[in-house]
């Protein structure tokens, strides 16, 4: 009997770092795409050559603590725990993502000093600052403090970021700053050490052309009427798509409508002021009003879109400095530091009203709203089989709980979330954890070894409180 052999043929593989390219005002541009199944091997769960699928950082900040009582899912008498955690009112726009939503309560900040504000700055790095300065003659009035070592999103950054194009990218949305605090710690989220920050860039345009452009030079003044660059790529898109299986089309299309239509409202928005104690004509606020939403909007879908096009990995968003008076949409002139003063929630969950409560509450609202909007954007984005939210890991926080006593009663609270999956690593549905004066950057050390796993520690382990080698066990993917 004879037997017949067939062969089999060959897959059609996509490099994942295959980009389109083409041909603007003499330059050269290139536009990244996403995963396609093309590129993934034959179980989706990693790249064509076996590397596995990447996972995001991200360090979002805002500043000014929380209202207690609104935060703590259960309440602060009754706190619920596990993963049927209820929202509190503070929480109540996170619901479409909550599953990947963990809120940690209870723990403390081990930061070695305190002068208002800064010292909730360390649960992104794990050190406690250096330089510090409380009005003295020396150095100053005011509030002065640098950061006492390397953010975890450069901690990544030196172990991954030379995998993409940009090793990681630093965003602002409010250019309100605080005018009583200086040094770096408060003006920077990342830093990549003591003597290095990396100052946030609140131009959605610029981020653009950092993220995607690299077409045209960063001080051209007329490149905010000359984004359009799927137009130089339309013919190598054209191509590629004959390659492409049905799914992987229909995918590369929404890719590119998306960009096309991040462009439009990227030039839909007015200029930006770039940096708010120097405004010039090009600053946008109205009657005082920062277009907050617009350009959170913006910021987010780039984000998303550089995750997905592999463009970087790791990021921070500042969304409001510590100690900054933002003043948010729905609330009065007041600014939020200022409300954030003018309230104060007592042990039994009792608010005090001095005039700020409903301006703070509707600033915390407006946040927590502009967050999920982020997050709703990773988990609506495609990534592999998955979604990108799965597969980030973000850690958020404030500089402290209690905005009106800076947390100097002696329990050291700090706001903080973790959201998404972590590539798996990350525990999933998200979870209430209450766990009274543990460290909180025990929860930073977690989310940073969800992306770099090699990573054991954080902080001057044996001679700073701030450090850590002790990972959260509860947050973890069991």
């Amino acid at each position: 009997m004879s037997t017949i052999m067939r062969s089999v043929p060959k897959k059609r593989s996509l490099n994942r770092r295959a980009m389109m390219r083409g041909m603007m005002g003499g330059a050269a541009v290139a536009v990244g795409l996403p995963v396609l199944e093309i590129m993934l091997n034959d179980s989706g769960t990693a790249l064509a050559g076996g590397t596995p699928l990447p996972v995001r950082l991200v360090t979002w900040f805002f500043g000014n603590g929380v209202n207690k009582k609104r935060w703590i899912p259960g309440g602060m008498l009754t706190p619920v725990t596990g993963p049927d955690y209820p929202l509190a009112e503070a929480l109540a726009p996170l619901a479409s993502v909550k599953e990947y939503v963990s809120v940690p309560t209870g723990f403390r900040n081990p930061c070695g000093n305190q002068i208002t504000h800064h010292e909730g700055m360390t649960l992104f790095n794990g050190y406690t600052f250096t330089q510090a300065c409380n009005n003295d003659p020396e150095c100053g009035m005011g509030f002065y403090s640098n950061a006492g070592g390397p953010t975890i999103d450069q901690v990544a950054a030196a172990q991954i970021g030379a995998q993409t194009p940009v090793s990681s990218i630093q965003i602002g949305i409010s250019k309100r700053i605080s005018g009583a605090d200086f040094g770096t710690t408060m003006h920077a989220l990342s830093h990549k050490s003591t003597t290095e920050p990396l100052f946030p860039e609140r131009n959605p345009a610029d981020v653009f052309y950092r993220l995607f452009g690299n077409f045209m030079p960063p001080d051209d003044p007329a490149k905010p009427a000359r984004l359009g660059v799927l137009s130089a790529v339309r013919a190598q898109a054209a191509r590629l798509e004959s390659r492409l299986g049905a799914r992987d089309k229909q995918r590369l299309d929404a890719h590119l409508q998306g960009i096309s239509e991040l462009e439009a409202k990227i030039n839909t928005l007015p200029p930006q002021c770039e940096a708010p104690d120097e405004p010039t004509q090009t600053n946008t606020d109205v009657n005082g009003v920062e277009p907050l939403e617009a350009v959170n909007e913006v910021m987010s879908d780039l984000l998303a879109y550089a995750f997905a096009c592999d463009v970087t990995r790791i990021a921070s968003v500042l969304f409001h400095e510590g100690a900054s008076d933002t003043v948010f949409p729905g609330a009065s002139s007041q600014g939020h530091h200022g409300a954030s003063h003018s309230f104060s929630v007592n042990d039994q969950g009792m608010e005090e009203d001095y005039g700020g409560l409903n301006d703070f509450n509707t600033g915390l609202n407006f946040t927590i709203t502009q967050l999920a909007y982020f997050l709703n954007k990773l988990k609506e984005t495609a990534d592999g089989t998955s979604n990108l939210l799965a597969s980030s890991a973000i850690l958020i926080g404030s500089d402290c709980m209690d905005g009106w006593s800076h947390d100097f009663d002696g329990n050291r609270h700090l706001a903080c979330l973790v959201a998404g999956g972590g590539g798996g690593r990350l525990v999933h549905p998200g979870i209430h954890t209450v766990q009274p004066g543990r460290s909180i950057t025990d929860v930073t050390l977690t989310v940073l070894q969800a992306v770099v796993p090699e990573v054991t520690s954080i902080g001057n382990v044996g001679v700073d409180p701030a450090a850590s080698q002790t990972p959260v066990a509860e947050l973890t993917a069991q």
